[in-house]
């Protein structure tokens, strides 16, 4: 892992996404299957282009795989999405 503080936000705002979509905060997991990881990637792909996010991801860097689950949920619970803003601070 290059960037720790990245990784711990990226921790922060998955809990805060499960909080609000489950009720319960808990950490969002990097699929260990390759096949896995590539269709989350997809899924968080998709998102990010929805909203025009444009910014260069390396798929083999770990922060960038949890950047990958974190949109990929953000793409399935899209109320979570609008009350959960970047490392898990709520929108105002």
């Amino acid at each position: 892992m290059r960037n720790p503080q990245y990784w711990d936000d990226l921790m922060n705002e998955g809990r805060g996404l499960t909080q609000e979509a489950e009720g319960q905060a808990r950490d969002l997991r990097v699929p260990r299957h390759p096949d896995d990881r590539s269709r989350i990637h997809d899924v968080a792909q998709q998102w990010r282009d929805s909203i025009k996010d444009k910014r260069h991801r390396e798929r083999e860097r770990p922060e960038h795989q949890l950047q990958d689950v974190i949109d990929a949920y953000r793409s399935l619970h899209p109320h979570a999405s609008r009350v959960i803003g970047p490392r898990g601070e709520p929108r105002n």
